[in-house]
């Protein structure tokens, strides 16, 4: 397949054209590119190829998402008929798994089928899928039975599982406001309700091949070659070269090392793309994991302490007890001021949770909403100074700036604590 480049001044366009073989006669066909935006799962780019020389044609979509860093682990509990009207997202590289009746669809599946790029459904469209399916092979005896006896009978249970299990982290499910606790809210499309849970894991070296990824560097390969350098030297800026996720031509990532005051290493990494604009930058902390987790309890009292620094891991949690808001600071990776975090925050639920605020969501549940994003832009805004800001980090790599450094601060909190096994698990420690 020859991709024709495009000028580096172009803005990307809303579609282009591949020259490409066409697997019938041979002969050169046109595959015609579109990226589109699907609302509230990622960005996908829908392919149509055509042959004017033996007349094939087919369609596929494919994910234009980045890989997330971490696997992601989904597990709804079914306890009522309404969390059979849950949308899922699925990607091409998901597990679907229902232990009560030992049923798992593999990602094979759905690729031989040309779901390619993934698909939005409920859980009940997943039942039907499979149904559907089953129903197409006759001459087996033993799926029939199988679909008979179990399969069907699982619509009227309301006491199950499903597990959807990801390793590029790209799948979700649909969260529900619960009624007890209707504030509490965490980014990524999940609330913390007690039907689902979200985990995250470091993916194994098989997941990694799978996903076409590069295998990460030996970090002792270095002390092996008695270099006691630093791969990465102080005031250096490395650059790489990666395909972009969005429009798949090469992208220059840049890494640059620094030190944080009064705390420790980081790397600040950005890619850019010449082609389409596509830009990105998070910052990884420098010494991997530490011994015990960490909490950092600010005090905010006035404007200034908006003002103050912060660095966020992917692996922190935000927590505002006024309000009762809990954030994953996944989404949030960055090195920024606390209004700035503040005002990402809001931003991202606007964007992100539109459909909360639609006229199709039940008034008094979209009141909620709205009165929950009023007290929260009041925080961001400045206009409530009088506010807890909670850092809760389990790999230790998350900071706020200390205003009276090397003394201790007044108004904040730093407490270090012994991480749970899931945590370990979720840091792929042992």
């Amino acid at each position: 397949m020859v991709m024709e480049q495009r000028p580096e001044e172009d803005a990307m366009p809303e579609r282009w054209e591949l020259t490409s073989l066409c697997m019938e006669c041979g002969q050169q066909g046109v595959t015609k590119c579109l990226v589109q935006d699907i609302p509230f799962f990622h960005k996908v780019i829908c392919m149509s190829f055509d042959c004017p020389h033996c007349g094939n044609h087919n369609n596929q979509t494919t994910c234009a998402q980045e890989i997330e860093p971490r696997g992601i682990r989904w597990t709804l509990h079914v306890t009522r008929e309404r969390d059979w009207l849950r949308r899922v997202w699925i990607s091409d590289y998901a597990t679907i798994r229902i232990p009560k009746i030992e049923l798992e669809i593999p990602p094979t599946r759905r690729r031989e089928e040309g779901a390619k790029g993934g698909r939005v459904t409920t859980v009940e469209g997943i039942w039907l899928q499979v149904v559907d399916d089953l129903r197409q092979v006759e001459e087996n005896q033993k799926l029939l039975t199988f679909m008979e006896q179990r399969l069907l009978p699982l619509r009227q249970d309301v006491d199950f599982e499903l597990i959807l299990e990801d390793p590029s982290g790209s799948s979700r499910i649909e969260w529900q406001i619960g009624d007890e606790e209707p504030g509490m809210i965490i980014s990524n499309a999940h609330i913390l309700d007690k039907s689902l849970q979200m985990t995250q894991y470091v993916r194994s070296k098989e997941e990694n091949e799978y996903l076409g990824l590069v295998p990460p560097v030996d970090n002792n390969s270095y002390e092996e070659e008695g270099n006691d350098q630093s791969p990465i030297a102080r005031d250096e800026v490395v650059k790489l070269s990666s395909n972009c996720p969005c429009c798949g031509l090469l992208g220059e990532n840049r890494i640059h090392c620094t030190d944080i005051p009064y705390f420790k290493q980081v790397l600040i990494i950005s890619f850019t793309c010449q082609y389409c604009g596509y830009k990105t930058n998070h910052i990884q902390s420098g010494w991997g994991v530490e011994d015990y987790g960490k909490r950092i309890t600010l005090h905010v009292h006035s404007s200034d302490d908006l003002s103050r620094s912060i660095l966020l891991s992917d692996t922190c949690h935000i927590w505002i007890p006024e309000i009762s808001l809990q954030v994953q600071g996944e989404s949030f990776c960055k090195w920024s001021t606390v209004e700035g975090i503040l005002k990402d925050i809001v931003e991202n639920m606007e964007n992100q949770y539109s459909f909360v605020l639609g006229d199709s969501v039940d008034p008094e549940e979209r009141e909620k909403w709205q009165s929950f994003l009023q007290q929260l832009k009041k925080i961001a805004n400045g206009e409530q100074l009088e506010f807890t800001l909670v850092l809760d980090d389990p790999a230790g790599n998350s900071y706020i700036q200390n205003i009276c450094a090397p003394e201790e601060d007044p108004q904040m909190e730093v407490s270090t604590y012994e991480r749970t096994s899931e945590m370990n698990e979720a840091l792929g420690l042992p």
